[in-house]
């Protein structure tokens, strides 16, 4: 549960707006899968850098 903001931009933008908001992380605790996501976006973005430079 929310009980203090220090930083009322960046929890806006995180979607943090009330004092008292519960909010839920779920981590998978995988770093294969985390691996995965972060290879597939780098492959992604490299075919962005060829097309816009």
């Amino acid at each position: 549960m929310v009980d203090e903001i220090y930083d009322q931009e960046a929890a806006i933008t995180m979607g943090i707006g009330n004092i008292g908001q519960v909010l839920i992380l779920i981590h998978t605790g995988s770093r294969g899968f985390g691996h995965q996501v972060c290879s597939d976006y780098v492959a992604l973005l490299g075919g962005a850098v060829k097309k816009y430079g």
